[in-house]
């Protein structure tokens, strides 16, 4: 019905602005990640590169130190590799 997508709407977009003004899940979540500190391959562009993950950004987005020492931010796809 219209009004169940009404309601379904506004609370999406509550939750939305909350998200984007509160970052205090980040610290959660980069706690509860299992790709900090581990190597892994990543989608950079049109081309995978690999690379240790040093950090997640307060947009989700993972950097990562490549072999030749340059950082890269990236917010594809990440494999762990073993």
């Amino acid at each position: 019905s219209a009004r169940l997508s009404e309601l379904t709407i506004r609370e999406f977009f509550s939750l939305y602005d909350v998200m984007n003004t509160d970052l205090s899940y980040m610290d959660d979540y980069r706690r509860r990640s299992m790709v900090i500190g581990r190597r892994v391959k990543v989608l950079a562009g049109e081309r995978y590169v690999s690379g240790h993950v040093v950090e997640i950004d307060n947009n989700a987005c993972l950097r990562v130190q490549l072999r030749r020492g340059t950082r890269t931010t990236v917010s594809s796809r990440a494999e762990v590799m073993f």
